[in-house]
Formats: structure tokens, sequence, C-alpha cells
């Protein structure tokens, strides 16, 4: 259950690229009910679940043309509609992987894992990824998980950051082609595998991160995430 909205400080937001791939940002909770039913997972549109989003997009923008973030920006996660059992959660700053973790925790998440990956120097990165070492904190069931992770530490490589980089909507979906296709940078493949391993592992569907990465990696590249962008599409269509 993601809870995301369009690019305000970014190029491309989350709700950006689904729409693109289909999503409808209107749906109404009803369909949005049926879609985690039939397709195994829904987005929902921050605008259309909190109205003050709407209103405070123009100020965000203006303040990331600063470099300056808001509690925006760690907002999302936190007021999720469907206020799932178990969570990744990429945050902005390593300062405060540990703060969230534990307002999860509050919050009443079983199991999750609150995440960071450092360029350095204050730099970083909202997601886990194998381009980084990567700050994380254990949620619930898993608050015994407290330090660093790096790419090594579950199976992969640590290669260069660069090909993370990102574009606007046409260039990400020309990403998304390439990397089912079997034709995206492998850092780019090992973080998507990463996350998603992560994610199997956190609810419990494998042992190991390194276990997920296997499934993980058949998913993505042996056609079972382009089916599901496919069936995504039309269910949206026949809405």
């Amino acid at each position: 259950m993601k809870h995301g909205n369009r690019g305000i400080t970014s190029k491309c937001g989350s709700a950006d690229l689904l729409s693109a791939l289909g999503v409808k940002l209107d749906a109404s909770p009803e369909v949005l009910r049926k879609a985690l039913d039939q397709l195994g997972y829904v987005f929902f549109f921050a605008p259309a679940f909190h109205p003050s989003f709407k209103h405070v997009a123009p100020v965000r923008k203006v303040l990331a043309a600063r470099g300056q973030r808001s509690v925006f920006n760690i907002l999302g996660p936190l007021i999720n509609p469907g206020r799932p059992a178990h969570m990744l959660m990429g945050v902005f700053s390593e300062a405060w992987v540990d703060k969230l973790a534990e307002v999860l925790e509050r919050l009443g998440v079983q199991a999750g894992v609150a995440g960071f990956g450092s360029l350095g120097n204050g730099r970083g990165i909202d997601e886990l990824t194998t381009a980084t070492p990567n700050r994380v904190k254990g949620i619930g069931a898993l608050r015994s998980v407290d330090g660093w992770w790096q790419p090594e530490t579950h199976g992969f490589r640590t290669l260069p950051f660069d090909c993370l980089r990102g574009g606007d909507v046409t260039e990400n979906l020309g990403i998304i082609e390439a990397v089912l296709a079997g034709r995206g940078p492998e850092v780019l493949v090992d973080t998507i595998v990463f996350n998603a391993a992560t994610g199997l592992w956190i609810v419990g569907r494998t042992g190991s991160i390194q276990e997920g990465a296997t499934l993980a990696r058949e998913l993505l590249l042996g056609g079972a995430v382009q089916s599901k962008i496919n069936a995504t599409r039309d269910f949206f269509a026949a809405v």
C-alpha cells in the first residue's frame, strides 16, 4: 500500500510514474479496495486523502527551489490511509532514521525497516541502495536491527551511484522498459532487487534478504513485473 504524491521536490514523483503506467489517481476508495484485492497492491494519492497536500504544494515547490525541505517530506509514510502492518520506509536523512522508526513503532507497525543510503558528507538518498552504505533501524518484531548494511552484507556488489539517477516521467518510463527487458544498469537492477527482497523478508515471505533477492530478481526479470503492469492498465481501463 503505497501512499505518494506527484513530484514536488523531484522531477517525477511516485504518482507521476504510476499514472503513466495506467493507475487512475482519482479512483474511488471502492475501486482502490478492489485493486488491492485483485492486483495485490494499491496506490493512495495523497491529495485525495489529505486535501491539505493540495494547498501546500506551491509552497513546497518554492522551498524545494531553495534547497529547503519541510515536514511534508516525512509525513507521507506516516499518514498512509491503509495503515500497513509491515513497512519499508526510506528516510531522507541519517539523523531521522531512528526517530521515524520509533514513530512507526508507536503507530503500531508490526515489522519494518527504516533506511537511508549515505553518500557521505551528510548527503544521501531515501532508499536502500547497492551503491551506498545504508543506515537501518528495525521496527516492531525487527527492532533489534540497528546499524549499517553494506551491499555485500546481503550478497550484492557495491557499484557507482550515477546510474541510480532518474529523470522526468518519460525518461523514467524508458528506464523501466530497459530494466524489464534485461538492459538496465546492474546497480539499478540490484537496488530494485535489494528493496524488494527486504520487503519479502519483512513480511516473512523469506528467511533472509539474500534468499529474497533470488525470488525478487526472478520476478523482475522473468516477466512477472511486466505482467503486473499490464494487469494494472487493464484493471483501471475497465473501471
